[in-house]
């Protein structure tokens, strides 16, 4: 499982280093796919095979579809994980999301996935978070509660 937050350094060749604590859960391989949130998403290949699958029932012939099918599938690359546990972020995602080789990025863990933020953007959020409504009531819809918490295979989640 993916927590907490790392500010990394994004080298001239787009790499960046994996935090120690990802690094045995991960494996060789990561996914790299574009976020809702003008950021990047990296998924482990059993997590974006099961997005894939899902994906990939969608109806063709709606075009919100066919554009969460390009986002998801087109703009994805594979990232293997170098000796030195870095990723290289392919150019055109780095430009695609405004992250400029050379700066600080955020990596923040999402449970069964990472987001890779630019330090502004997340600070941004963060600022948006706690200036915005963080009230119970427009975080009912979810009904968290934390005794008798339902397993992961009650949960229809995609990953």
């Amino acid at each position: 499982m993916f927590f907490g937050e790392y500010t990394r350094h994004l080298d001239s060749k787009g790499r960046i280093m994996i935090p120690a604590e990802y690094r045995e859960e991960i494996g060789d391989i990561l996914y790299v796919v574009v976020g809702f949130d003008k950021n990047l998403m990296l998924l482990k290949p059993e997590d974006y095979n099961k997005f894939y699958r899902y994906i990939s029932t969608l109806n063709f012939m709606d075009p919100d579809a066919r554009t969460m099918r390009r986002l998801f599938m087109a703009k994805a690359k594979q990232l293997p994980l170098d000796a030195s546990n870095r990723i290289r972020i392919p150019s055109d995602l780095l430009e695609l999301i405004g992250f400029e080789p050379g700066t600080s990025v955020v990596l923040a863990g999402n449970g069964s996935y990472l987001e890779i933020w630019t330090e502004q953007r997340w600070a941004e959020f963060n600022h948006s978070l706690i200036e915005g409504d963080l009230s119970q009531e427009r975080f009912a819809k979810f009904s968290i509660i934390f005794n008798d918490a339902p397993t992961d295979e009650d949960q229809p989640a995609l990953f």
